[in-house]
């Protein structure tokens, strides 16, 4: 078995403070040795990611096209694997005179490493790829690459869903961004009651309880330790773990029974969306639900 691994120092010291709280935020699936499982899933089922979604954000886009420009400059924030990013990139690039520079965000140098050889072998050219965890506060790595003109800040594929405070995310993204920047997110909407426990099921799968397990594994647990299940609370899947018996992962002492969660992916209500956007000086232009996902296209303001 490949060894797990945390990618930095700051990670590894940063998660055994989230174990002490008992939570781990769902970027850490997607840095260290996670990355490689994310890379071999969206290798080995491409066909998951042909779900519409991007199709959907594309449209919604398109539909303000008549408001005026659209950015030639796009700016990709948990661009991950970059297998949702192409199929939205790809058909952008008709719906303007030409793509001047694109960048790629996520919060593991490893997985953008991963990113930049999808979107080369995809023939999409001139990319740049930085480094920065949206939810630890602004950054300037936009400022410094952009060039002069409105940015298209995208959080697609319902990134906002993972995070742990959506309206810090977002006010983050705003601080870092200039009047008249555009962004593009999409969001899950809630289920109704009848599809919850298919929904449990899809997040019960071994291929995401392999994903939610690794930085545990990382921090020093065997999986026959953990006692991995899924439930829905509010308006949330959560992912969670159980301890079968006492361990001190990264120093940290846990009895037997402790409860990690070890992701959370939200729903959205439409309302409490665009009020979290307004909140964070992103005004709405428009915004499209299809199949139980939202697509919101708001100006920074």
């Amino acid at each position: 078995m490949a060894r797990s691994f945390f990618e930095t120092i700051e990670q590894r010291t940063d998660f055994a403070a989230c174990l002490r709280r008992r939570r781990v935020p769902v970027r850490y699936i997607y840095a260290g040795s996670g990355v490689e499982i994310h890379r071999r899933l969206a290798t080995q089922y491409p066909a998951e990611y042909d779900d519409g979604r991007a199709e959907h954000e594309i449209h919604t886009v398109a539909g303000i096209a008549h408001l005026g420009a659209l950015p030639t400059q796009v700016c990709d924030i948990g661009v991950s694997n970059a297998m949702h990013s192409i199929r939205f990139v790809a058909p952008y690039r008709h719906l303007i005179p030409g793509l001047e520079q694109f960048l790629g965000i996520d919060c593991s140098a490893s997985l953008l490493s991963v990113a930049a050889d999808r979107m080369r072998a995809a023939g999409i050219r001139g990319c740049d790829f930085g480094v920065w965890n949206i939810e630890g506060g602004p950054a300037s790595v936009i400022s410094g690459w952009r060039r002069p003109g409105p940015v298209l800040t995208c959080l697609l594929g319902s990134t906002l869903g993972n995070v742990e405070d959506p309206v810090s995310v977002l006010m983050n993204i705003s601080v870092s961004s200039r009047v008249d920047d555009l962004l593009v997110i999409g969001l899950f909407t809630a289920p109704p009651r009848s599809e919850v426990g298919r929904l449990i099921e899809e997040y019960s799968a071994p291929a995401v309880r392999d994903m939610a397990m690794e930085p545990l594994r990382a921090a020093g647990l065997d999986d026959s330790a953990m006692d991995f299940r899924v439930r829905w609370e509010g308006q949330s899947i959560v992912g969670e773990v159980k301890l079968k018996r006492a361990a001190d992962p990264l120093g940290v002492p846990l009895g037997p029974g402790t409860s990690i969660t070890c992701f959370v992916s939200r729903r959205h209500d439409r309302d409490a969306a665009l009020d979290r956007l307004r909140a964070a000086r992103w005004r709405p232009v428009v915004d499209e639900t299809s199949d139980r996902y939202l697509v919101v296209v708001a100006r920074r303001v």
